[in-house]
C-alpha cells in the first residue's frame, strides 16, 4: 500500500519520512539505471551524496520506506523521489 501524507513545511515533510522508518520495516527499492542518473545528477549538483535528501544503501538500493517531496528538491531529486514510487 502507497500512501501520501501532506504537511505544512519542509522540516515537518523531512521528519515525517524520517519518522516512518521507524514504524515499519522497510523493504528495499531496486532503482532503475535511469534512476541512478538522476542520483548521480544530483549528488554533483548538491556536492556530495550526504546533501541529497534521498540516501542510497552502499548497494544503490533505497531502504527507507518513505521519501520526501518538496519545493526545496532539485528538479533531479524531485524526479528520483517520485519514480519507484
Amino acid at each position: 500500500m502507497k500512501t501520501l501524507v501532506f504537511v505544512q513545511t519542509v522540516p515537518q515533510v523531512e521528519a515525517a519520512a524520517r519518522d516512518f522508518r521507524n514504524l515499519v520495516e522497510p523493504k528495499p527499492v531496486t532503482l532503475t539505471d535511469d534512476d541512478h542518473v538522476l542520483h548521480r545528477i544530483a549528488v554533483e549538483e548538491m556536492g556530495g551524496a550526504s546533501f541529497c535528501y534521498l540516501k542510497l544503501e552502499v548497494d544503490g538500493s533505497f531502504a527507507g520506506g518513505a521519501v520526501s517531496h518538496h519545493s526545496l528538491l532539485l528538479r533531479e531529486e524531485r524526479l528520483l523521489h517520485e519514480n519507484p514510487f
